[in-house]
């Protein structure tokens, strides 16, 4: 069993899933993907409290064994990038205007403007108490003097 705060992409939980490791006794090289296709890892299940839709999709198509079973199933309406034209962060009539207002506001913010939507480009508008995950909108998280920060990293 795997327990995690959040899988935003799954490309955390895949680099640990199929990771080469040592077997400590030997050169031979394995990976938990490997151990379970060798029948020596039984039912593995994948326990984020938060997970979004697009995570669930990229595991369960890498690996079809694993049971991702969240807390919480965040659906893709939730992310802001525009590729996403249905998110239900931004109003309707504001979302064609979204890139070119993160993107203008990426310097002032300090950030770089190709990471204005956070890593995986997911334009999440997520917290927890012990910190913002990196796939948050960088315009909350800015400490730039002269901007007004809404949610400190940590």
């Amino acid at each position: 069993m795997f327990v995690d705060d959040l899988a935003a992409t799954g490309t955390q939980f895949l680099q640990v899933w199929f990771r080469e490791i040592s077997d400590g006794q030997s050169d031979a090289a394995t990976s938990l993907a490997l151990l379970q296709a060798d029948g020596r890892i039984g039912e593995v299940y994948y326990t984020p409290a938060i997970c979004t839709a697009y995570a669930k999709r990229e595991i369960a198509m890498q690996c079809p064994t694993v049971m991702v079973r969240p807390a919480h199933l965040l659906p893709d309406e939730y992310f802001a990038n525009p590729e996403y034209s249905e998110t239900n962060l931004v109003p309707a009539n504001l979302r064609a205007e979204l890139p070119g207002f993160l993107a203008r506001y990426a310097h002032p913010a300090g950030y770089k403007i190709e990471d204005k939507f956070g890593f995986g480009d997911m334009g999440l508008a997520l917290a927890f108490e012990h910190g913002v995950p990196d796939n948050t909108l960088p315009i909350f998280t800015s400490e730039n003097s002269g901007w007004t920060t809404l949610r400190r990293k940590r």
